[in-house]
């Protein structure tokens, strides 16, 4: 139903451990297993996290200069 989608994610993904993770995600959602939808949903939360962690490390953010700005804009919400 979703192959197109399915093979335009999959050949984005770098790693084989993120290709991995998304694989067996796809697999969850074709599986009898009740918990289904919960699995895949923690799968691919985990997923985005890694990816996001690879790409966007937290000390390359927070040395940003919008993070500052950010940092100093959600004081003044407070």
């Amino acid at each position: 139903m979703f192959e197109e989608l399915e093979q335009s994610i999959g050949k984005r993904l770098k790693k084989q451990f993120h290709k991995d993770i998304f694989e067996s995600s796809i697999k969850l959602l074709n599986s009898d297993i009740y918990t289904r939808f919960s699995n895949f949903a923690t799968n691919i939360r985990e997923l985005t996290r890694e990816i996001l962690q690879w790409k966007a490390a937290d000390e390359e953010v927070k040395n940003c200069s919008w993070y500052e700005e950010f940092l100093i804009m959600k004081e003044r919400l407070l």
